[in-house]
């Protein structure tokens, strides 16, 4: 059995959905552009990424932290 997976290009009513995986001002702006494209997906995920790099995606390696704060 496989799981589906739904790929579409987000726009600018999907505003919540940035804002709940970006923080930041401006990270929603960008759904104004129709030339961006917003990708992220793990190293270890061989679908996506050869999905993205038949679609002439180039990858690059990314570091991210993320730290949560806690109330004092």
């Amino acid at each position: 059995m496989r799981d589906e997976i739904t790929v579409r290009r987000l726009g600018p009513d999907d505003a919540d959905v940035v804002h709940a995986f970006a923080d930041g001002d401006g990270r929603a702006a960008l759904l104004d552009d129709a030339r961006t494209i917003w990708v992220l997906t793990d190293a270890d995920n061989e679908p996506a990424n050869r999905l993205y790099g038949a679609a002439g995606g180039e990858p690059r390696e990314v570091v991210e932290w993320d730290f949560r704060y806690e109330e004092r």
